[in-house]
């Protein structure tokens, strides 16, 4: 795929991630601790520190569709930008 077409592919499915977020709420919720643990051992350590796993479970209930839908849209440019940056040099 095309950097053109990644990011227009971004601006197509930021109309739907509000959308999506409000729907996944619940599996991230209950996927987040697994998969943290998991990130952990491979780290060398035992578990994600409690405090972090507070804050992400209390951010997700907080963070509405609509809050999510507009942290996202028109943000293709910055997609890109970052994108770029991350892997090329």
């Amino acid at each position: 795929m095309s950097l053109a077409r990644g990011k227009k592919k971004y601006a197509t499915k930021s109309k739907t991630m509000g959308t999506n977020w409000d729907d996944a709420k619940d599996r991230m919720k209950t996927h987040y601790p697994t998969e943290m643990a998991r990130l952990a051992k491979e780290a060398g350590r035992t578990r994600v520190k409690s405090a972090r796993e507070a804050a992400y479970k209390e951010m997700i209930d907080v963070v509405t569709a609509a809050d999510f839908a507009a942290a996202v849209a028109g943000k293709e440019d910055k997609w890109y930008d970052n994108y770029v940056d991350a892997m090329f040099e």
